[in-house]
């Protein structure tokens, strides 16, 4: 069984009606509900930041590619 820690959050009224409804139409709890979205919001988070570093990556490349064109010629 995997460790739980306890988490004290805030919901506005319509979130927690909302929550509510969809946690009693799936046979789920509120806790289950959020943790999932927070799964899903860390891991869209991360690949964000993936594809940044992808972005930086490439952008180092062509400013290096540049620079030896620049020394070198065009290949």
């Amino acid at each position: 069984m995997s460790t739980y820690y306890r988490a004290q959050i805030l919901l506005e009224p319509e979130q927690h009606r909302t929550l509510s409804e969809l946690a009693r139409r799936e046979g789920r709890s509120i806790s289950d509900l959020v943790r999932e979205s927070v799964q899903v919001y860390l891991a869209d988070r991360e690949r964000d930041a993936q594809r940044e570093r992808e972005k930086e990556a490439l952008d180092r490349l062509a400013e290096l590619r540049e620079r030896i064109r620049d020394r070198h010629g065009t290949f």
